[in-house]
């Protein structure tokens, strides 16, 4: 048995639950998308994360919140909206991961 159970389907790593955990109860219960892009890259990082996707993410947040309730968004003002998408990036950036090309938003148009 590995992590509880044997060995036919994957369990997300210890340190990967730690991350979600943490990132649901002090940040953010309801993650945007790129929050959860995000925290997939953090995830993919992480020995025996990388065959984790964006689709358990998402279900890993929706199944927390029905076992477990949840308060509304911690980020509600708009001031605030991209605190935790900052601290995703920076600790991709810690981790020597890049951020996926979409978070930089669209190619600024060539000049004529």
């Amino acid at each position: 048995m590995v992590d509880g159970h044997n060995g036919s389907r994957n369990v997300l790593p210890g340190a990967g639950r730690k991350l979600l955990t943490y990132y649901f109860n002090n940040v953010n219960p309801r993650p945007t998308d790129l929050e959860q892009h995000l925290l997939l890259g953090i995830i993919h990082t992480i020995p025996k994360g990388r065959w984790y996707t964006k689709h358990r993410v998402s279900s890993w947040f929706s199944q927390r919140r029905s076992r477990h309730g949840t308060q509304q968004s911690r980020v509600g003002h708009d001031s605030l909206a991209q605190v935790p998408t900052q601290f995703l990036l920076q600790e991709l950036a810690r981790r020597g991961v890049a951020a996926p090309d979409f978070v930089a938003g669209p190619p600024a148009m060539p000049t004529v």
